[in-house]
């Protein structure tokens, strides 16, 4: 009876030894993808934004609010294969009137478990009436990887047209929920691509056009939910300022913006439940299942050996019990 005790045990642990390696090379990489489908809206807030208004050529300040929309192509994903997930994003920015003052339209392909770009044939980027300009993306544009680890990464910067570090800042709490914090600071920088402004704008006598450079900074700050890598919270102080012989004339756009409260309700509402499904695959669970699995092989051996043992002491004490037959040799 022991020793069928024992193999049990030894059977059950090997069952949980194998179902810990199951999840965690089978079924944590199949939960840990980004969706082909995905649709999600987020609203950023920017109070007391300085931009330029092209219908009033005129620096103004008012409340701007961007609108990001993101839909996935499942089609061209299906297409691409391979882990691979094609998002649009469509952002548009308003004033507090509803005028619409900027939109931006980026398509990027990217690995659906680490969240890198990668090459993408018919990848763009489209800013207001301008036609699309194909774009080589690259580094982290949505999301940062499932099981996001304590280090920098590179998140790309659709102004600069390049990747920049995004340094890892700590552990914060938001509305209850553990994040990650990230931040990214860009120093001043010229960008590549002039700027034909109304002499109005720059205070100079109207009726002609005066060709500009463009200084860009920006500081991020993101709080990523670290076994999904969505971004809950995200904070952006955006300044690019318009030179004339290395003279500041104005300022293009200017401000802090956030998300706002209802789309970091809704982002710990949708991400707060999958996240702890994924962290009871990926660790919980496997940890378990190679604790009990060793320890219950453990104690089924032992108890096989030991049932065995006491097998043969027993089959020792039945010979010592016989008593043999004497055997005398006459001369």
């Amino acid at each position: 009876m022991r020793r069928i005790v024992g193999f049990v045990l030894l059977g059950l642990g090997a069952f949980l030894l194998t179902m810990s390696l199951l999840l965690k090379v089978y079924a944590y990489p199949t939960l840990a993808v980004a969706p082909i489908d995905q649709k999600s809206t987020s609203i950023s807030v920017g109070e007391d934004m300085t931009y330029i208004s092209k219908a009033q050529r005129a620096e103004l300040t008012d409340t701007l609010t961007s609108t990001l929309n993101v839909i996935g192509d499942v089609k061209a994903a299906q297409d691409k294969g391979d882990n691979i997930a094609v998002w649009n994003k469509a952002t548009a920015t308003q004033t507090s009137d509803g005028t619409v003052i900027s939109t931006e339209t980026i398509r990027v392909a990217f690995d659906r478990t680490t969240g890198e770009a990668v090459d993408c044939d018919d990848c763009y980027t489209q800013s207001d009436e301008d036609p699309p300009v194909p774009t080589k993306f690259e580094g982290l544009n949505f999301k940062f990887p499932f099981n996001t680890q304590k280090h920098s990464y590179d998140w790309w910067d659709g102004d600069l047209g390049r990747t920049v570090p995004i340094a890892y800042d700590g552990v914060e709490k938001v509305n209850g929920l553990t994040t990650y914090r990230f931040t990214q600071t860009i120093e001043p920088e010229q960008l590549p691509t002039t700027l034909d402004v109304p002499s109005k704008i720059l205070g100079e006598p109207a009726g002609q056009m005066v060709t500009t450079e463009q200084w860009y900074s920006n500081e991020r700050v993101y709080n990523v939910e670290p076994e999904t890598g969505v971004i809950i919270k995200a904070v952006e102080s955006p300044s690019t300022v318009l030179m004339v012989d290395g003279v500041q004339r104005a300022i293009k756009t200017q401000g802090t913006t956030g998300y706002t409260d209802e789309t970091i309700k809704d982002n710990i509402e949708e991400y707060k439940d999958k996240a702890a499904q994924l962290r009871l695959v990926r660790l919980i669970l496997p940890l378990a299942g190679l604790i009990l699995g060793l320890l219950f092989v453990l104690v089924g051996a032992a108890v096989v050996i030991l049932a065995r043992r006491n097998d043969e002491d027993s089959l020792d004490e039945q010979f010592e019990d016989v008593d043999l037959p004497q055997h005398h040799q006459t001369i």
